[in-house]
Parts: structure tokens; C-alpha cells; sequence
């Protein structure tokens, strides 16, 4: 997996991200801005909430879309479990399973919640509960969607967790694969 890389703050989020440097400007087979040499385009493709097509659109609606991304250079996509209770990781395995892009890079999140038990028991369990909504083997960024702060409540996580707990979930994650 390209999946976990370097940890990254992103606003009060964690991420693992894997080693986009800051100022570097490539472009993509088709040109569109690249942050990487490896050819992740710079604007990716989100299948949240917000929008609600991979959540909430009919099927065709979310080919043409993906498809005309694709077309465009964008080849990043964003999603997570939370995104529509699980339906944005089920639509976007359908497509990019129809669609067969050589080049898709896909990256999901988790967010943990107290009395879901260990963190890294409950990362392992969330990633694998996403690959089979994909219909996926492996992803290329898995992130973490809570909130950090110095006092958690609710489900915000501590600094202290992350350091202790989410990256070494991470790192045993990444290296089996």
C-alpha cells in the first residue's frame, strides 16, 4: 500500500499521508496539476456528504461523473465509512470496479469512538469493513477523521493517543500490506 506513509496534521485531523511535499508542481499525463511524481493529481475527486453524488445519485450519474474525471486527470478519490453510513465506499468500488482505471488512487477514512474498543483493533477492523465495501485488496491512504485536542471529549482523540495508539496501528497496518 502506498496507504501510510509520514503523519501530517490536516486542521486538527491526523492524517497519513504519503509524501507529498509542500511547493512541488508536476503535471499529469493529461495536465493537470500533480503534487507527486508519481502522478497523484493535485485536485482529487471527494465522494462526501456534502455533495451527496456517491452517496445519494443513481448509478449512471456516478459513472459519468468518475468517468469524466478520470478523462479530466483527476485520478484521486476521497471517501470514507462515515460518508453516507458506508454507500459513498460501496459506490466508488462499483464504478472503479466498471470503470477499470489503471491509475485510481484511493484513500478512505475511520473515526473511532470510545467503547469501540482498542484503537488499533477497532483501525484494523474499519479498514477491512471498507475493502470489502470497495471490493478492494488494499487502499492507498487510510486517514484518521477525528478530531485531535489536548482534552478529548466525546470522540476527539488526545495527541497523546495518536502518538501512542493510532500511529503504530497505522504502521503494523501498512506493513501487512
Amino acid at each position: 500500500r502506498r496507504a501510510l506513509g509520514r503523519r501530517e496534521p490536516a486542521g486538527n485531523q491526523a492524517c497519513v499521508a504519503s509524501g507529498i511535499e509542500a511547493g512541488e508542481t508536476l503535471r499529469s499525463a493529461n495536465g493537470i496539476p500533480s503534487s507527486r511524481e508519481d502522478g497523484v493529481s493535485a485536485l482529487g475527486f471527494g465522494c462526501g456528504n456534502v455533495g451527496g453524488l456517491m452517496v445519494r445519485a443513481d448509478a449512471a450519474d456516478q459513472e459519468r461523473a468518475v468517468a469524466r474525471a478520470l478523462e479530466a486527470g483527476v485520478n484521486y478519490f476521497d471517501t470514507a465509512a462515515d460518508y453516507g453510513q458506508g454507500e459513498s465506499e460501496r459506490s466508488l468500488g462499483r464504478v472503479l470496479k466498471k470503470l477499470r482505471p489503471a491509475n485510481a488512487i484511493v484513500g478512505t477514512k475511520f473515526r473511532y469512538a470510545p467503547g469501540d474498543g482498542t484503537i488499533g483493533a477497532y483501525m484494523a477492523k474499519s479498514l477491512e469493513e471498507s475493502l470489502k465495501r470497495m471490493g478492494r485488496e488494499q487502499v492507498d491512504l487510510i486517514q484518521l477523521h477525528n478530531d485531535i485536542r489536548v482534552e478529548a471529549a466525546g470522540g476527539d482523540l488526545t495527541p497523546r493517543q495518536v502518538l501512542e495508539e493510532v500511529v503504530p496501528a497505522f504502521e503494523r497496518l501498512r506493513a501487512q500490506g
